[in-house]
């Protein structure tokens, strides 16, 4: 699930990062499943932020959706 909005927020706590109502605590996914490039999740991952910031942001291109 990923949401459209002009400015970040922490209205939905319980969905995001260290949300209560996920076993895990690591809230919503943005990806439904990575098939190849995990290194580049971790090299995004491993990027600085400032509090729900990317900094500066990344840009992800080319996103290529897959039919079960």
């Amino acid at each position: 699930m990923s949401l459209i909005r002009t400015e970040l927020g922490d209205i939905n706590a319980e969905m995001t990062f260290g949300g209560r109502r996920n076993p895990d605590g690591q809230g919503i996914a943005v990806f439904d499943r990575v098939t190849k490039g995990m290194d580049v999740v971790h090299k995004i991952h491993a990027r600085p932020a400032q509090a729900q910031q990317l900094t500066p942001p990344a840009r992800i291109l080319p996103v290529q959706i897959l039919e079960d």
